[in-house]
């Protein structure tokens, strides 16, 4: 599945500095990656499960809600 979320470079120096520099310098490319739906998340679930912890041990009163 392609989603245009990330891009693997691998590990070599100048490739990584080349793909690093086209997302800063190229608008279009970065705003196509920025705005590509994730599938893998919504990246706040260290947050969500933070909150459960805390509504279980009683240190948040409100309940959280559902995760859909």
């Amino acid at each position: 599945m392609t989603a245009g979320t990330l891009k693997l470079v691998g590990t070599d120096h100048d490739q990584v500095k080349k793909e690093m520099l086209n997302l800063l310098d190229n608008k279009d490319n970065y705003q196509q990656m920025a705005e590509a739906s994730n599938p893998y998340g919504d990246g706040h679930a260290s947050e969500r499960i933070l909150a459960a912890i805390k509504y279980h041990f009683k240190a948040q009163a409100k309940r959280p809600e559902d995760f859909k």
